[in-house]
């Protein structure tokens, strides 16, 4: 197995970050698509590509994380470990962060988290499966990522919808909000005027007691 690997892992350290971990986005996506993941990017401040210190834990957490959920990047892990001690830091800090990310997500919005880490997964698996396809273009390699790119589309499709729909209800509660502050809304206008006289009537009781 190891000898395989030592084929395609210098093509994949050409473009590892080990996979991308930002939010859901097509390979080669347009840039028009949405971005459902608000937090900010720590990459974007120089100070921010920093290798993170690998501490033991974070280390263990990150090999956890990769058996977990793509076992394939373990041998990756192994042969920098063993062969390229600056990539394998990059590598361990970047499954930590997405590792922590996708935790954050799980606590937040449990129910998209099933999405975001499909979505991760199928990364991880095409970035492997192109690094291989250059050195041996095989019909086997292109089915198996025609399947991880399907996987992935599947995840961001119902990611997308998944915001719509969010926001159809922010934009609902909005109308709403809108038509309680209409002025030219008779019932509304009658709505706030006795919503000021409760609030002075409340005031006088208690100035009273």
């Amino acid at each position: 197995m190891m000898g395989r690997c030592l084929t395609w892992v210098p093509v994949l350290l050409a473009t590892i970050a080990v996979v991308p971990q930002s939010g859901p986005a097509l390979v080669g996506g347009s840039p028009d698509t949405p971005q459902t993941d608000t937090k900010p990017n720590r990459r974007s401040h120089p100070a921010a590509n920093r290798d993170m210190r690998v501490t033991p834990e974070r280390e263990a957490a990150a090999i956890t994380f990769a058996r977990v959920n793509a076992p394939e990047l373990v041998e990756l892990l192994d042969f920098l470990r063993d062969h390229r001690p600056r990539q394998y830091r990059r590598a361990v800090t970047d499954l930590f962060r997405t590792s922590e990310r996708l935790a954050t997500i799980q606590e937040r919005a449990p129910e998209r988290y099933a999405l975001e880490l499909r979505t991760w997964k199928a990364k991880s698996r095409i970035e492997l499966l192109v690094a291989r396809l250059q050195v041996n273009d095989s019909d086997q390699l292109h089915g198996q990522l025609r399947v991880a790119v399907k996987t992935l589309m599947a995840a961001q499709h119902d990611l997308l919808v998944r915001e719509r729909a969010r926001l159809q209800d922010r934009l609902q509660k909005l109308d709403d909000q809108i038509k309680q502050w209409d002025p030219d809304n008779e019932n509304a206008v009658r709505h706030q005027t006795q919503v000021a006289l409760e609030r002075r009537n409340r005031g006088a009781r208690k100035a009273n007691k």
